[in-house]
């Protein structure tokens, strides 16, 4: 059954068709008929669609599969929130699990977790309780930058660079990622968005970012809305995620990844800004050994983001893809006398035969391919290091 309310918010924040497909895993034809409701009923806001009861979005799509039905038995969710609020170890995971064994109501049918937990969303929504917000397992991860730097040095020249860093965190368990990176453009962004999801070893169904220049845009100069950018969309796709972008001066939308922050500017650039670093790679191992420790620290019920992650969460997160993602760009180049092209410097074989003739290169982190129109003629493994 395709969740609707999930698939508005999606096309609220400018989803298109195939990105919503992916990300929920529903028809085009389910995205469809949002898309009409919306139309037809001027739901074009977040706040109209948070406004708008279970029941009012059940009756919006007649077919009935949304329709909650009158067997189930209801959850306390009244009580249930009381206890999330009084109890920071209580999670909608041992609320399902005692409304299930729950004898009063054992001639009832029980809904599922995940309709467990969207029907206490629509509680918190509809009574307008949002000082408390819960986190699903796997549901989410919000990223940023710092905002403070590091710095690496040339031990040779003493010229410094800064090194900027990237936060990564899952709300629900805390776990933390942290990364250093000497760029901030699209490139870096995605490439470090790659670590994170592989040192959790899964993929949230969400991506919560800030409005950085690196993930959104402006389609207008002055408008409010902010688009995702292109190579951050298909980076998404590929991962089968939806990114959300954090609302325009609403910290309760990214309220764990300033935590995050306040965390590794004190436990990481407080305790390495003294320390000379001569490579990257140097600077990022000291990071990781600290992010460990981190990531180990006992909350006031003795357990670390670690072991919240690996017994409640890690089983919550989809699968990494097969291959790991890699970044695409297009270059022209042509065939020289001695039939090689030449793509970063370094150079690539062609067939004889297309000597002076101009190519398409499709160039990954892995492998140079070569097109001539829309034929592919050969492929290459990416060379690195000294050019030529």
């Amino acid at each position: 059954m395709a969740d609707y309310r999930a698939i508005m918010q999606l096309l609220l924040h400018g989803h298109s068709y195939e990105q919503v497909t992916a990300a929920q895993q529903c028809s085009k034809r389910a995205v469809a008929s949002a898309r009409k409701a919306m139309n037809d009923h001027g739901i074009n806001s977040i706040q109209a669609l948070d406004a708008l009861g279970s029941d009012a979005l059940a009756a919006l799509f007649p077919d009935g599969r949304s329709r909650r039905s009158l067997e189930y038995a209801q959850p306390d969710y009244k009580a249930i929130l009381e206890r999330l609020k009084r109890d920071r170890n209580y999670t909608l995971q041992r609320a399902w699990d005692t409304y299930l064994s729950s004898t009063i109501t054992a001639e009832a049918k029980k809904y599922g977790y995940a309709k467990f937990c969207a029907r206490f969303s629509d509680f918190v929504n509809t009574n307008d309780l949002s000082a408390t917000i819960h986190h699903e397992p796997g549901k989410a991860m919000q990223v940023d930058w710092a905002g403070q730097t590091l710095r690496v040095t040339d031990i040779l020249t003493g010229e410094q660079v800064k090194a900027y860093l990237f936060v990564a965190v899952l709300p629900y368990s805390g776990l933390v990622f942290v990364k250093a990176s000497l760029s901030m453009n699209l490139d870096a962004w995605i490439s470090l968005h790659v670590d994170a999801l592989e040192h959790a070893n899964g993929v949230p169904k969400i991506l919560i970012p800030d409005n950085a220049r690196t993930a959104t845009y402006r389609p207008t100069r002055g408008d409010k809305q902010r688009l995702i950018t292109a190579g951050y969309a298909a980076f998404a796709t590929h991962y089968g995620c939806a990114i959300v972008p954090a609302r325009v001066k609403a910290p309760k939308d990214k309220a764990a990844t300033e935590r995050a922050v306040q965390t590794v500017n004190k436990r990481v650039i407080g305790y390495l800004q003294d320390e000379v670093f001569s490579t990257l790679d140097e600077l990022n191992e000291a990071i990781a050994d600290l992010l460990e420790g981190i990531n180990e620290l006992k909350n006031p019920q003795g357990l670390s983001k670690r072991q919240i992650f690996d017994t409640e969460e890690a089983a919550h997160l989809g699968a990494l893809p097969e291959h790991r993602y890699g970044q695409v760009s297009w270059k022209q180049v042509k065939v020289g006398r001695n039939y090689h092209v030449s793509v970063d410097y370094q150079h690539y074989s062609a067939p004889y035969r297309l000597a002076g003739k101009t190519l398409k290169a499709r160039v990954t982190d892995l492998k140079v391919a070569l097109f001539d129109g829309e034929q592919l003629i050969c492929e290459h493994l990416r060379k690195s290091g000294r050019k030529g």
